[in-house]
C-alpha cells in the first residue's frame, strides 16, 4: 500500500499536491502554490499576497493587493491624494 502511495505522489505535477483523502493530485488552491514535483501540500503565498488562479508554480504567481492600492491612493499624481490630505490608505 506505501508504495502504491508513493507512485501516486510521484506523479503530482508542479502546481498540484497529492490529497490523501481524495487519492489523487489536487491543483493549489487559490493564495497557494507549490514548485516542485510529487508533494502532498502547497506553500502559501507570503504576506498579503494572492495568486490569480488555482495551480500556481511559482511565488512569482503571488501579486500584492492591499500594497497596490495604497500605492494609488497616496501618489502625488492621482486626484485621490488631494481629495483626502493627511488620510493613510
Amino acid at each position: 500500500m506505501m508504495m502504491m502511495m508513493m507512485m501516486c505522489i510521484d506523479h503530482c505535477s508542479a502546481g498540484q499536491y497529492y490529497s490523501r483523502t481524495e487519492e489523487r493530485c489536487r491543483p493549489c488552491a487559490r493564495d497557494s502554490y507549490q514548485p516542485l514535483t510529487g508533494q502532498n501540500f502547497c506553500v502559501d503565498c507570503p504576506g498579503d499576497t494572492q495568486t490569480d488562479t488555482e495551480g500556481a508554480v511559482d511565488s512569482s504567481q503571488c501579486k500584492g493587493t492591499d500594497t497596490q492600492l495604497s500605492q494609488i491612493f497616496m501618489s502625488p499624481l492621482s486626484p485621490l491624494f488631494y481629495w483626502f490630505p493627511g488620510i493613510l490608505f
